[in-house]
């Protein structure tokens, strides 16, 4: 008698929680419905006279392509992808990715 008992207080437990979460979800989705943020991706590339130095400039870059684009403050962007190559003596290129939300 108590597993018969078990049992049904399992399954309603169940069929409440599978009650609860499409509620739990559609108000997920209004909330998310409120706010719709565009996510892009801006890439920038220039020389230096150092890793360093080709690096920032590279990420300026970006952030120049990203202002043209309307994402102004810089605080909306994230660095994702740097590197820099050596073509010469004391000669440097750099490439970044930026990814900018608004």
């Amino acid at each position: 008698m108590n597993g018969l008992i078990r049992r049904g207080l399992v399954v309603a437990a169940f069929v409440g929680a599978g009650a609860v979460v499409p509620a739990m979800q559609v108000g997920a989705a209004a909330a998310q419905a409120a706010v719709i943020q565009e996510t892009q991706t801006f890439s920038g590339w220039d020389f230096g006279n150092s890793p360093k130095e080709a690096k920032n400039n590279a990420v300026k870059d970006a952030q120049r392509q990203a202002a043209i684009s309307g994402y102004i403050p810089a605080a909306q962007c994230v660095t994702t992808f740097t590197d820099s190559s050596r073509w010469g003596p004391g000669y440097y290129y750099g490439t970044a990715v930026i990814s900018c939300t608004r």
